[in-house]
């Protein structure tokens, strides 16, 4: 069973039509708590059973995320519970520290690539 506890790095595709919207860098606590730090911060709840994972944001109403997890690896789905809500996929990969990826030309309007927005 993998241990989803720890850091993990996960590219976001809003609209899974092939174009990177975005990174995260979340950590999952063996609380049952996840956390994102950065530019857009988030928490939240998890919960996982079977190579399986939900998670649930604390400040962003009706968004919803899981998982398929393999080993060091998972990739799934997100959305708003809403109708029409707007939905995406993403991949991600435990890792021990944080990378630092290149900043993105600091003039342009960044948006949150954890809510699609």
């Amino acid at each position: 069973m993998t241990d989803i506890v720890g850091n993990w790095v996960l590219d976001i595709d809003w609209d899974c039509d092939g174009r990177y919207d975005g990174f995260l860098h979340l950590t999952f606590s063996a609380n049952g708590t996840w956390a994102i730090k950065g530019d857009f911060p988030h928490r939240g709840r998890w919960f996982h059973n079977q190579g399986l994972i939900i998670w649930t944001f604390n400040d962003v109403k009706d968004i919803v995320y899981t998982a398929n997890l393999s080993g060091s690896s998972m990739s799934g789905i997100q959305g708003y519970t809403k109708s029409k809500g707007k939905k995406g996929c993403f991949g991600g990969r435990k890792v021990e520290l944080f990378e630092k990826v290149a900043e993105t030309d600091p003039k342009a309007k960044r948006r949150d690539p954890a809510i699609g927005k």
